[in-house]
């Protein structure tokens, strides 16, 4: 499974159900970080694993030599290196109409050696203009679903999004892993944004921290609630 990893890509919880499905059923994954997003952003949203980037031509021979690597040990297919080398030669000559495409954000730098295109992409605020309420009067949201609870809540915006920070705890005797949605409601009750993420293999007894994120900035809400997608 290869996973494109963009902004779109984290604020779907179907995207990160079916890349947590993967993990669970010990499926072979290839996560690939799309610039601008960063590194640190995607850490933050569904752990720290292995990544694979398309920052610079470095990175995309990586890639491609990475899953030649994959499907000759998965499904004993041999990659002919000619095809490999047209295949890389290809994808570097249409980097930019490609990852324009995968990102959302428009037309970016053609690929040069040595030049990286990745790096965070949220640029923060001022601390006062971060911080919002965790709901009115200070009332803490938490949520609990088949033995795994979640709270400890606090909201930061960015430029790009607005993102949700928590803990999950499982009190279960297995490892679990948790989709989350935070809906948010303007003055007359109609949703006005979701943010979604994931808490990854927590273990028992653990508490392991999360980040749901929004495809763009929410400001106009009064309140929100959490709830659990998908436990598995």
């Amino acid at each position: 499974m290869v996973a494109l990893i963009s902004e779109a890509f984290l604020s779907s919880p179907y995207c990160l159900m079916e890349l947590g499905g993967a993990w669970v059923t010990e499926k072979p994954t290839c996560p690939v970080i799309v610039p601008p997003l960063g590194q640190n952003e995607v850490v933050r949203k569904i752990g720290n694993i292995q990544y694979l980037t398309l920052g610079d031509s470095e990175d995309v021979d990586k890639l491609f030599a990475d899953l030649s690597d994959q499907i000759r040990e998965h499904a004993s297919i041999s990659v002919k290196m000619s095809n490999l080398t047209r295949a890389v030669g290809d994808f570097k000559a249409k980097y930019s109409e490609i990852i324009s495409d995968l990102s959302g954000y428009g037309r970016v730098q053609p690929l040069n050696a040595g030049s990286r295109t990745g790096g965070e992409v949220a640029e923060e605020v001022s601390s006062d203009e971060a911080k919002a309420p965790i709901a009115p009067g200070g009332t803490a949201i938490e949520a609990e679903l088949y033995g795994v609870s979640a709270g400890n809540l606090s909201i930061e915006q960015t430029q790009y999004n607005t993102e949700v920070f928590g803990e999950a705890t499982n009190n279960n005797s297995a490892h679990k892993t948790a989709i989350l949605t935070a809906t948010f409601y303007g003055n007359s009750g109609k949703i006005v944004g979701r943010a979604n993420g994931i808490a990854s293999d927590i273990g028992p007894g653990q508490t392991n921290s999360f980040t749901l994120t929004s495809v763009k900035p929410i400001t106009d809400y009064v309140r929100y609630s959490l709830q659990f997608d998908s436990i598995f």
